[in-house]
């Protein structure tokens, strides 16, 4: 059997020829190789998808400290709102009573950065007078990261959102948008979610809510109206072959969007 991450080929002389099939190699003993030039060569992972089924549970370093950087734009201006305040709470601190940093400072193209302890979970908290108040799910943070950027919108673009899809928007309950990934941290086609609770759930298309659809396009967006406060739990998977890719469970706030990226979990 052949593993080395350098290529099976290394382990017969040069001019000898392996294979002239993907067949041969398997008979060979090359696990997961492929045929190529006569050599039996490993086979290319799929950038896409080629981790799913293979997300390991993070692990945390103690004592360690991580950096997690992000920006926070007004999805209209492409600019962080004026006077946005960015706080970051702690998991359980569900209303952020004693947030853990407070004046978060954002530069002119809302860029900022937090340190945070290894295995920390919680949220940043987002208000300001042009947009909705929002969350921004943060861990379990075990190395350093870099966030998607998330796009901020106010009231009066979620309620052109709902009224497109043709839902009557409450705002005393929540909304979830979602960013819907592959192994890649960018929006990903063909991505179906689900929630265990009952609420109008849409795709983007073109911008534009599509109540009917069963996956995302190439945007990879998608998102709830009319959430009961509390906690949701979302699932994605690939709509062409039923793949798992993430589960998380989300915090509910009325009057308030969730943004969660879902980056592939182990289960």
């Amino acid at each position: 059997m052949c593993s080395s991450d350098l290529g099976c080929s290394l382990v017969y002389p040069a001019n000898q020829v392996q294979c002239d099939t993907d067949e041969e190699c398997d008979a060979r003993g090359f696990d997961d190789s492929i045929c190529e030039a006569q050599a039996c060569v490993p086979r290319p992972v799929d950038p896409v998808w080629g981790c799913l089924g293979n997300i390991e549970e993070p692990v945390i370093t103690p004592g360690a400290t991580h950096t997690v950087t992000f920006q926070f734009i007004d999805a209209l201006t492409r600019l962080p709102p004026a006077d946005i305040e960015v706080r970051l709470c702690t998991q359980l601190d569900l209303s952020c009573m004693s947030p853990m940093v407070t004046g978060i400072e954002l530069d002119a193209e809302g860029h900022g950065a937090v340190e945070v302890p290894s295995g920390f979970q919680g949220f940043f908290e987002l208000t300001s007078s042009t947009t909705l108040p929002a969350i921004v799910p943060v861990g379990p943070v075990v190395a350093d990261e870099e966030s998607p950027t998330v796009e901020i919108v106010a009231g009066f673009v979620v309620t052109a959102l709902a009224d497109t899809a043709g839902v009557t928007l409450d705002l005393e309950k929540g909304i979830v948008l979602m960013l819907l990934t592959g192994c890649e941290p960018s929006g990903r086609a063909g991505v179906s979610f689900s929630a265990d609770v009952e609420a109008d759930s849409f795709y983007l298309y073109s911008l534009n809510p599509d109540t009917l659809a069963l996956e995302s396009d190439d945007s990879g967006q998608g998102g709830i109206l009319n959430l009961e406060p509390g906690f949701v739990t979302l699932t994605t998977t690939r709509f062409e072959t039923g793949e798992f890719i993430a589960r998380r469970r989300v915090l509910v706030r009325s009057g308030t969007i969730t943004y969660r990226t879902m980056f592939p979990t182990a289960s």
